[in-house]
């Protein structure tokens, strides 16, 4: 786990995707049904980490696509954008959680609240 400090700085680094060890600016999606992609992104700015950007589409509901981004080497999820995802914050507000969230406790989403998810 990350302190949020460290959390921080890792979303906040610019990224780029990592092709044959090679940091690109541009890529072309084919669309396919559901759609799934992984790629691995790194940073010009600190060569340390390396990062996973995931898109998929659920199977469950052609609307539905998350983009999923962690830090590569700890596994630790710090952003998560859910288009038409549905859900219930937990209803507890731990210490270590920022005033800016507090009120998203308890908190249902429907599939019509597009929302994010953040380490923080």
């Amino acid at each position: 786990m990350f302190r949020n400090e460290q959390a921080e700085y890792l979303i906040k680094l610019p990224k780029k995707i990592l092709e044959n060890d090679v940091l690109i600016n541009d890529l072309r999606i084919k669309q396919q049904f559901p759609f799934s992609v992984r790629y691995t992104l790194g940073s010009p700015s600190d060569f340390e980490f390396t990062f996973l950007l995931e898109i998929y589409q659920s199977k469950k509901a052609a609307l539905k696509v998350s983009l999923y981004y962690q830090e590569d080497q700890s596994k630790v999820g710090l952003i998560r954008v859910d288009f038409n995802g549905t859900h219930k914050n937990p209803e507890e507000i731990i210490d270590d959680l920022p005033l800016k969230f507090h009120k998203y406790a308890g908190k249902w989403f429907d599939y019509n609240e597009h929302h994010i998810h953040f380490y923080l």
